[in-house]
Order: structure tokens, then sequence, then C-alpha cells
């Protein structure tokens, strides 16, 4: 094989490793994204299960007085503390139920705007 020959196979090869990089980094880069959007999904079904749970026990709340049930992720707070879920009555109040230990194992509900 002469130097030409040899020059172009070890340019083709080098520009086929490269785009072969770009192409794992950017495929891992949306592996990782799509990976914490699911995470931060499961923590808020999760907090809702719980949350509804907790809603449900408390007699103080009638069910049927809810209007509206959302999960909300504050801007500051630790993990996992910077969840909430907030419940709107239809009386106006509102209703905020979080996690009560860091082990995510029980909710309480915190305030009570009525």
């Amino acid at each position: 094989m002469t130097d030409t020959k040899k020059n172009v196979r070890n340019k083709i090869i080098l520009i086929s490793w490269g785009f072969l990089t770009i192409i794992l980094l950017v495929s891992t880069g949306f592996q990782i994204v799509s990976n914490v959007k699911n995470g931060d999904q499961n923590i808020r079904e999760n907090l809702l299960a719980s949350a509804t749970l907790t809603i449900a026990q408390d007699e103080s709340v009638n069910c049927e007085d809810i209007e509206n049930i959302q999960v909300s992720k504050m801007k500051a707070g630790a993990f996992p503390f910077n969840y909430s879920v907030i419940v709107d009555m239809k009386n106006g109040s509102q209703l905020t139920v979080e996690w009560k230990d860091e082990n995510m194992s029980e909710t309480e509900i915190v305030n009570q705007n009525r």
C-alpha cells in the first residue's frame, strides 16, 4: 500500500471514530435526561398516592369538598421535602401535604388554610 492510500484510510478511520464518539455522547445525554425525568415522575406519583391516602384517612377533610389536587416541586429545599401536594378545596381553602421523613415512608398535612 502506498503512503497516500494509508493516509486516506487513516483519515477515514479517524473521522469514523470521531463520528461514532459524537453519536455515543449525544445518545448518552438523551438517556441521562430521560432517566432524570422518569425519576422525577416516579417521586411525584409516590407522593401523590401517599398524600391521597393521608387525606382520605384524615377525619377533618371531607373528600367530596376537594376541587383540585396537584403535585408541585419547589425551587428551594432539600430532597424529598422540595415536593408537596397542594389540595384546593371548593370553599377556597388549601391543604398542603408533604413527606413526613426523608425516607419517604409517610406523608402528613402540614398546612391547612381554612
